[in-house]
């Protein structure tokens, strides 16, 4: 396991000693994303608030590479409360499921014409999938994610960018294997070193 990840380092190493000079002394891009989760597999399904920030090195022209952190609510399902005597008193919530997690996310860019900036993302990482009846975590699944999905951005001042991303995941287990994210994206990209 150990020359496994001795490898995985060199590997990285070199192809980062690969890169022409402007592109190994860029500043990592920071996109923070805020938006929903829908199209959610399973019950509940009903989705929710969805949460990332990412890291986006430059790798060659049209492509950044980088690491992802994100979470979002995956949905709601209510049940009813009662006292001790058996009496409704209201809904309450009865699980809520939501999932947490690291990717390496990876986006080929179209080369801008102007302000405009479509590209494609590619996420693959590690998911931990919640269900919390009541607010406590009782059961909980981590998975392998993949996420392939679509943007656009458009520069609004030298460094910044706002943009839309939407992506597919896929889980490989727990209580929801498949759902939708989108997200509104703020991108700040920091001028090369020289």
């Amino acid at each position: 396991m150990r020359g496994r990840s001795l490898l995985g380092a060199a590997l990285i190493a070199v192809l980062v000693s690969r890169t022409t000079p402007a592109v190994a002394t860029a500043r990592p891009e920071l996109v923070i994303g805020a938006g929903a989760a829908t199209a959610v597999e399973g019950d509940p399904a009903d989705g929710g608030a969805s949460l990332s920030l990412a890291l986006l090195w430059p790798l060659e022209s049209h492509f950044r590479l980088g690491l992802m952190g994100f979470g979002e609510d995956l949905g709601e399902r209510f049940g009813r409360l009662r006292d001790s005597t058996g009496v409704d008193v209201g809904p309450v919530v009865a699980l809520r499921r939501w999932t947490k997690g690291a990717a390496w996310r990876v986006e080929a860019h179209r080369s801008p014409a102007g302000a405009y900036d479509a590209f494609a993302v590619a996420t693959c990482g590690v998911y931990r999938v919640i269900d919390e009846p009541r607010g406590l975590a009782t059961r909980w699944a981590n998975a392998v994610g993949l996420g392939l999905g679509l943007g656009m951005t458009r520069r609004i001042a030298a460094n910044h960018a706002a943009g839309i991303t939407l992506r597919y995941q896929q889980l490989s287990r727990g209580g929801a294997q498949r759902y939708l994210s989108a997200t509104l994206d703020w991108r700040w990209h920091p001028r090369a070193t020289e």
